[in-house]
């Protein structure tokens, strides 16, 4: 008979903890399209939710992949997160550079009015 013997790169309590922090993360996530869908980007508070509650995300996303970091390597590139460990590596979906763009794109006039006004000077 064969026996397996798991070999966790990240310790059991560890991992744990971070699946508790990616539940948050997802249920963040959704509440962030929900704004979205609801307020569009019309409303200033709808807009200021999106921004503040984006910024959480954005802030518990990070922090994960840093913590991560004393377990594995992590590259980021665009939109992309390569999670590499001695048993190989994944690629993922980096939600906090599209939360990032989601907030550029909610404020995105207000932007461009600011650079216009700046240009003219």
């Amino acid at each position: 008979m064969i026996e397996f013997v798991f070999y966790y790169i990240v310790p059991e309590t560890v991992i744990n903890n971070i699946y508790f922090i990616e539940e948050m993360l997802c249920i963040l996530l959704v509440v962030l399209l929900i704004i979205v869908s609801l307020f569009e980007s019309r409303n200033i508070y709808g807009r200021l939710f999106f921004t503040i509650t984006g910024l959480f995300t954005l802030i518990m996303h990070y922090y994960v992949l840093w913590y991560m970091t004393r377990f594995e390597n992590i590259t980021l590139y665009p939109i992309l997160v390569v999670e590499t460990t001695s048993r190989g590596s994944s690629i993922s979906i980096d939600f906090g550079q599209l939360i990032l763009l989601g907030i550029l794109i909610v404020w995105r006039k207000q932007i461009i009015k600011y650079f216009i006004k700046a240009s003219e000077k």
